[in-house]
């Protein structure tokens, strides 16, 4: 008991130290991006500009008709002549920047320096849009090239340098106009703001006017930043079991009581939540109290490769690029100048996108240096709102495969070789192989696997598995057991994983033999691949030219992404994609043959349950909200409640040519219109789809008692319960659908269920055998 005070009491300091360490980084970020002139990004610029960006907006138009009526104003002729083109969204939303920005840096700018800075950005605006009218796929190869991190003036000169060659010139302002128009649009935003006052200080001997804000705006942008500060919070695992869920209660982290920030349902409906099933909320808690550790072998490699800047897979610790060393000669030509400067611009733009980059490595080393000592460790959790299951914790097993591989299960049980096996194998790259090719490759690579583990920092042929991290994780594992034979007991986490999880379910809902086949549902003697399927298919609908090209990469993803509601225009990029990775040359017309032929006629061919499942579910969708419903509900198989509530926003988007390379979106919301029909038809799905797939979950799990963990359609576990486990999850899934699930969901929201639509060709109990439904 004393010990479970003492780890509550750690765990109650540590959630302190988290509230103190986010709040640090959300000052530091604030300084910096003020520092950096760009303070209209943190979190007061934010909401400031958010919440009155629709008033500041409505008096420039307001102001602007009265100039273009004749009616008196100060520089009326410069202000309409130079701004007539321009959205009164667009000036409201560069002015409020750029006010932000400047003073964020220099509280007291002159008057002048910030007039002629917000005319200078409008100019700008004005100037892209020019371009992009005049000249648009110039404009679009241009901004291509641009990244996150180029600055505004870095792509003003980009542009008129391109622009220039092609002789699409604009007259530039001079900066008297600058000045008269950044006026002008500072004045509309203190009459509605209040933001800003002016002031005379003396600068050296001589008297200038200053721009300062308010102490009303002070107030303001303290009260935002001391109530974001109050809510800072770094997610990581917990040193107890976290505190259950109920429907009334808050769970996961000891303070949640008091912060209230994440709640039982993520994205949760706009209306009062409903009151989940036994069931979930069990499966939950018990994934709550999974007690894992970090393993200390992974992370010793992980730390080299941190502190030697060696990047492996999705661990990425790449050092900078060295800024090239100027040595031009005086004379120098301009093609070597010119050599020089991209050199520069090239290490400069790699330098500025660095940090990103390597975030996610040095998070998760960051928190996992925080653990590494720990006996145990837990992951607070919550659904999303069809049931899903997602960690708190940024550091957690559904990250990268090198989150993953630091994972390892607290409680220990006996050493499985065969499973030990399978997993060391699929993690290398043979998950599509049998079982025995797996369990053979490993037996056939003792020594190849025994010199990974004894020395993985200099032997690197691990960095090529496809699953490097997990890859080295399970050598480890395996030498210490297996090999050494030095550990008798192991917590190494297992994974196995669902076939096309989404067309699995399709295919058990209309008991459609034929998808069933094609995605292990039901047994076979080698793992069956319905993205080969599909590809040997499509070769009766195309040309015999293109029959080489296909193979299951070119259909992989149009698919495994068809119960989520793929487009043809998305099944089109797939493909795209894929026959560019394969370096074959094709036209237009090419892509648009292969497309259909996969599209339009090998997966309705292969497939034919789950596409008529799918565009019955999008009528539905349409037939529930024209019954007069806003939203539409319905109970899972495990009891999960899902509430699927899109509403089109009465929202304003304001777009910017000016901002991170792309356009930048301001919405301001003013309640709803109504349910947005065409995304229920688009999501309904997809979110049914995804809710029976977390109903499996719930069922399999919620009195599951050895440890365990999932990430979403794939399950960890210990090599000595993998056998149960595979076999409750086959149970599971058999008693699941001889339930008519289909119909079940139908009498609840109100719909037919077409005759027809059931195949009744699949005996369900036959996944009881098939080995590789999950595998």
């Amino acid at each position: 008991m004393s010990e479970d005070f003492n780890l509550i009491s750690r765990q109650l300091q540590r959630e302190t130290q988290a509230h103190g360490e986010a709040k640090h980084r959300l000052i530091n970020a604030t300084r910096e991006a003020s520092d950096k002139s760009y303070a209209s990004n943190t979190v007061y610029g934010r909401k400031s500009v958010n919440a009155l960006l629709e008033p500041v907006a409505k008096q420039i138009r307001k102001r602007f008709g009265a100039l273009t009526s004749g009616k008196a104003g100060m520089d009326a002729v410069e202000v309409v002549e130079h701004l007539k083109q321009a959205n009164a969204e667009s000036l409201a939303l560069i002015t409020m920047k750029t006010v932000l920005d400047v003073l964020g840096k220099d509280p007291e700018p002159l008057l002048q320096v910030l007039t002629t800075r917000v005319g200078a950005n409008v100019q700008l605006e004005l100037r892209m849009s020019y371009y992009a009218e005049q000249e648009p796929n110039l404009y679009k190869k241009t901004e291509f090239f641009f990244h996150k991190s180029t600055g505004t003036k870095q792509k003003a000169t980009v542009f008129k340098r391109a622009f220039n060659k092609q002789a699409v010139e604009w007259k530039p302002w001079t900066r008297t106009i600058n000045h008269k128009v950044g006026a002008w649009l500072i004045t509309n935003l203190i009459e509605v703001t209040g933001w800003l006052e002016q002031s005379i200080t003396m600068r050296g001997r001589k008297k200038k006017r200053i721009m300062t804000y308010t102490r009303e705006f002070l107030s303001h942008r303290d009260t935002i930043m001391a109530a974001a500060e109050s809510l800072s919070f770094c997610q990581w695992p917990m040193l107890c079991p976290p505190v259950d869920w109920t429907n009334d209660t808050s769970g996961g982290y000891l303070t949640e009581s008091v912060r209230q920030s994440n709640p039982l349902i993520r994205k949760s409906s706009k209306v009062a939540p409903c009151k989940q099933g036994d069931i979930p909320l069990a499966m939950l808690n018990s994934l709550q109290h999974q007690a894992y550790r970090i393993n200390p072998l992974v992370f010793a490699v992980a730390d080299h490769c941190y502190e030697s800047f060696t990047s492996v897979g999705k661990f990425k610790r790449d050092p900078p690029m060295p800024i090239p060393e100027n040595t031009l000669e005086v004379d120098a030509d301009e093609d070597t100048v010119n050599t020089y400067k991209r050199a520069r611009t090239n290490a400069e733009n790699y330098n500025a996108q660095l940090a990103q980059r390597n975030w996610r490595t040095t998070e998760a080393m960051y928190v996992a240096r925080k653990y590494v000592d720990e006996k145990a460790m837990y992951l607070p959790a919550s659904f999303d709102y069809r049931g899903r299951v997602y960690f708190q914790s940024n550091f957690n097993p559904q990250g990268t495969d090198f989150d993953k591989s630091l994972f390892y299960f607290a409680e220990e049980g006996p050493v499985n070789r065969y499973w030990l096996s399978v997993h060391l194998a699929s993690c290398f790259g043979l998950d599509k192989e049998t079982m025995a090719t797996r369990v053979s490759w490993v037996d056939d690579n003792i020594d190849f696997i025994n010199q990974i583990a004894s020395d993985p920092i200099h032997d690197k042929r691990w960095h090529d598995a496809a699953e490097p991290w997990c890859f080295l994780a399970a050598c480890l594992e395996f030498k210490a057991c297996i090999i050494d034979k030095t550990k008798q007991t192991s917590g190494h986490c297992c994974g196995i994983d669902a076939t096309c999880s989404g067309l699995q379910h399709l295919s058990a809902l209309t008991l459609c033999h034929k998808t069933a086949a094609g995605t292990n549902v039901v047994p076979t003697e080698r793992p069956a691949d319905i993205y080969r399927t599909v590809a040997e298919a499509s070769k009766a609908h195309m040309p015999k030219r293109f029959h080489d090209w296909i193979s299951r990469k070119e259909t992989k993803r149009s698919v495994m992404c068809t119960p989520y509601g793929v487009t043809e225009s998305s099944a089109r990029n797939y493909i795209r994609l894929a026959l560019k990775e394969a370096k074959r040359e094709f036209e237009s017309t090419d892509l648009t043959t292969i497309t259909r032929a996969i599209f339009r006629e090998a997966i309705p061919e292969v497939l034919p349950g789950p596409i008529e499942v799918m565009k019955w579910l999008k009528q539905s969708a349409i037939e529930i909200l024209n019954s007069g419903k806003e939203q539409i509900q319905w109970t899972t198989p495990s009891g999960f409640v899902v509430e699927q509530d899109l509403r089109i926003s009465n929202q304003i988007e304001v777009q910017t040519r000016l901002m991170g390379g792309t356009r930048i979106k301001s919405i301001i919301a003013d309640g709803y219109l109504g349910p947005d029909k065409a995304h229920h038809r688009s999501a309904l799905a997809p979110n049914f789809v995804h809710g029976n797939d977390a109903a499996l979950i719930h069922l399999t799990f919620a009195f599951w008692d050895k440890p365990y963990s999932v990430i979403h359609d794939c399950v960890l576990g210990r090599s000595c319960d993998m056998d149960e486990m595979a076999s409750d999850i086959r149970m599971h899934f058999a008693e699941m659908y001889k339930a008519p699930v289909l119909q079940q969901w139908a009498d609840e929201v109100g719909v037919l269920l077409p005759f027809g639509l059931m195949k009744n060709t699949l005996d369900i109990d036959s996944v009881n055998e098939s080995t590789y439904f999950f595998c």
